[in-house]
């Protein structure tokens, strides 16, 4: 099974327990839900190390690199 995730899934506490248990499927998320959810955690004072946590614990694939810059404007 190969899932294509949106950035509004990433606020559901259940969806993402039920998501990091399931370990034959393939997660994905597109550069542009990348872009949004590293956006919101730059807003909240999140860096790069916040977006490496989520990657690592859904095991989720992305089209480009997991780096970003804290001196966005």
């Amino acid at each position: 099974m190969k899932l294509l995730l949106d950035t509004n899934v990433l606020s559901e506490p259940e969806f993402l327990k039920w998501l990091k248990s399931i370990k034959d499927a393939e997660k994905y998320m597109s550069s542009i839900t990348l872009m949004e959810f590293a956006y919101h955690l730059l807003k909240k004072g999140k860096g790069e190390g916040r977006l490496k946590a989520y990657r690592a614990l859904l095991n989720l694939k992305c089209p480009i690199r997991w780096r970003i810059s804290g001196n966005s404007r």
